[in-house]
């Protein structure tokens, strides 16, 4: 089944939430942090609110199927429901360091090994979550193989990190890639990871690896707890090697040009239109012309599919509650047809009849403008406030006029009202009325 899914462009809310459901099931049956391989698959079923929806497939949740089915096949049916079969190991304690002169990692663990080294200028310009991770992982990388048939208490101060860990999954895509490298040397290592956070203080053994000229520290606070002296202190001198933390940079690119396009595109309130599309010269064309007669339906779907429920609400609350007693009060149609000559005049109206309720403010005068722009565009008309002329200077009239002293404005500097009252003359009444005023 997974296999297959991995092949699919389109899936329904009905299907993810049947994949979803079997692969929570076999997410139970494996280690700790098997749930990051879940974090696209509930991401693309946000939005969806019926069974029958459909969304496209990502890459990247197509790899997290045909990854799950590779999991499966190299964990061979092992259960983890009970970890009576795993033996103690020993206590590791990491952590990671940034700023602008210095950006490092280091780790120590009960069984003696430790290391440390530093970030190179591309990793140090990454967020500290995604360096305590980076560190994380360089420790089980190297000390995993010596770790099979162990329970592993690992430590880090790191809140943001160690939460996602015990998660088994993260929001942020950068450390959901950490999550999935963590999970698969669980794996293969055949050893689990128990997570926990300790304060700086009781982290300080990490803390002095991770920073610069931090060694000698290190020995000593080393010195100062028993568990750890009598093997630490006769390991080999650690080398300083300079890592990058290349783990998920071209995954974060494309997500934070995924991001910016989707935040270019997003349906918001705006009074005004594109200088450019009121400008250019074509002759006007509309989707439903020439369109056969059994696409209206998809098109149709796919325009309102266009706004999230919310921002729909306000479109019937804009047409309902404020735009129909406008239009019947006028004898107006309900639907501004495309071109109609008029269509200025009955948008100044409908902004004028919101504009005389005190209770409506700039912002939400706003929002249902563009909301009713929405209606008449779902209705197959053209944007009615394309070609009103002088329709922005409008908009901006009736912003400062319902303007209310709440809504939040740029707060005058101190300094300015003292180089006011120092200019004042005491001695001349009109200055002190003015100026004050």
């Amino acid at each position: 089944m997974l296999l297959a899914f991995s092949l699919r462009k389109t899936l329904s809310l009905r299907e993810r939430q049947t994949v979803a459901g079997r692969m929570q099931r076999a997410v139970l049956t494996m280690p700790p942090g098997a749930s990051c391989l879940l974090a696209n698959i509930f991401l693309l079923m946000v939005g969806l609110s019926v069974a029958w929806q459909k969304r496209r497939t990502t890459r990247r949740e197509r790899q997290d199927y045909k990854f799950f089915y590779d999991v499966l096949r190299a964990n061979y049916g092992r259960g983890y429901y009970t970890t009576d079969r795993f033996h103690e190991g020993p206590t590791v304690f990491s952590d990671a360091s940034r700023s602008k002169k210095y950006s490092g990692g280091g780790w120590c663990s009960s069984w003696g090994p430790f290391d440390y080294w530093t970030y190179g200028t591309a990793a140090a310009k990454k967020p500290i979550d995604f360096l305590e991770g980076d560190t994380m992982i360089c420790s089980v990388e190297t000390q995993g193989p010596t770790w099979a048939q162990k329970l592993v208490q690992y430590k880090m101060d790191n809140q943001s990190f160690q939460r996602s860990a015990v998660k088994g999954w993260s929001r942020a895509e950068r450390l959901n890639l950490l999550l999935k490298r963590l999970f698969i040397l669980q794996i293969v290592g055949n050893f689990l990871l128990c997570f926990s956070w300790v304060s700086s203080e009781d982290n300080e053994m990490a803390d002095h690896l991770s920073r610069e000229g931090g060694l000698p520290r290190f020995f000593e606070a080393v010195a100062r707890r028993a568990f750890v002296v009598e093997v630490a202190l006769a390991a080999t001198a650690p080398r300083t090697r300079t890592k990058r933390g290349h783990h998920g940079s071209r995954a974060n690119r494309r997500a934070l040009m995924l991001v910016t396009m989707m935040g270019v595109a997003g349906a918001a309130p705006r009074d005004g239109y594109s200088a450019q599309v009121s400008t250019v010269q074509y002759p006007r064309a509309s989707l439903y012309e020439g369109l056969p007669v059994d696409f209206f339906d998809t098109v149709d779907e796919l325009m309102h599919n266009r706004l999230t429920p919310s921002s729909m609400l306000k479109v019937d609350i804009a047409f309902e509650r404020y735009w129909k007693p406008v239009a019947a009060a006028n004898g107006w149609d309900e639907i501004i047809a495309t071109d109609d000559p008029e269509r200025g005049g009955k948008l100044a109206t409908f902004v004028l009849h919101m504009l005389e309720n005190t209770a409506l403010v700039a912002d939400s005068i706003g929002t249902y403008v563009w909301a009713l722009r929405w209606k008449m565009k779902l209705a197959h008309q053209a944007d009615p406030v394309l070609g009103v002329m002088h329709w922005q200077d409008f908009m901006r009239s009736v912003r400062v006029k319902s303007h209310v002293p709440h809504e939040p404005r740029r707060a005058v500097p101190l300094r300015l009202i003292l180089s006011i009252i120092a200019s004042i003359n005491v001695s001349v009444h009109c200055d002190q009325v003015y100026r004050v005023s």
